[in-house]
């Protein structure tokens, strides 16, 4: 489903566009409120604010879509400050408020969210959905102690995939039909989306109450050559 939110360009807000060595790369800090990067396939949706008190409070909405030679995501996330809240959500729909929820607009919206220091994955609601679920009901996965004050982690998405490496003990891939579906499949209700939103600090959800702080810094980066980057998650070095 098309996005309610207003896609602003870069150029629109100072130090926001500014060069990133390489293309289809964006920064986001969220504590001084700059963006840098550039790519055709990563919209901002919501920037990030500066902080008032040189906390990471920044907030952001991004969109990435997978219409083109991109299939693949790579998020890193720099937690320099303790997790509080709601740091991370991802979604393929633009009404993602946590715990797998949507609204009721689609079918297909399976999420991934980082609350204080766990993760949880949900999946969308296509028939059969149940039957990979661990509580009868949408959720997939529950990792405790994903993230802490220092860590840096990393996750992959692409069409029905899902990897996550903290440079530690919580590293793994989850593969489903019920995941992110963003090569065409048809929902049962709500319309095709070939699109992810990436909530930082909060969910995606427009005039949301879901938020948090303690991220500092996101990159978003896409992988072509079919779908794979050059270093593999589970053997690379960080940022």
């Amino acid at each position: 489903m098309a996005s309610k939110f207003h896609l602003s360009p870069f150029s629109c807000h100072p130090f926001r566009g500014q060069y990133l060595a390489g293309r289809e790369k964006v920064l986001l800090d969220l504590r001084t409120g700059i963006v840098q990067g550039e790519s055709d396939y990563i919209r901002i949706i919501e920037h990030p604010e500066p902080s008032q008190d040189g906390r990471c409070t920044g907030r952001a909405v991004i969109r990435v879509d997978y219409m083109g030679p991109y299939t693949n995501a790579r998020i890193k996330l720099d937690y320099k400050e303790p997790p509080k809240g709601w740091t991370l959500d991802i979604a393929d729909c633009a009404t993602a408020d946590g715990f797998g929820g949507s609204g009721g607009i689609t079918t297909n919206c399976a999420e991934t969210q980082i609350v204080e220091r766990q993760m949880r994955v949900y999946s969308n609601t296509l028939p059969g959905h149940a039957r990979e679920s661990i509580n009868g009901g949408k959720l997939l996965r529950i990792i405790d102690d994903i993230v802490t004050e220092g860590v840096k982690l990393r996750l992959e998405v692409a069409d029905e995939s899902l990897k996550w490496n903290n440079r530690g003990p919580q590293r793994g891939q989850l593969q489903s039909q019920y995941l992110y579906t963003l090569s065409g499949q048809r929902p049962t209700r709500g319309e095709i989306e070939h699109s992810i939103y990436i909530g930082i600090n909060r969910v995606p959800l427009e005039n949301t109450s879901r938020v948090g702080s303690g991220l500092c810094k996101a990159i978003i980066s896409l992988a072509s050559d079919g779908g794979k980057f050059k270093t593999p998650l589970f053997f690379s070095k960080y940022y």
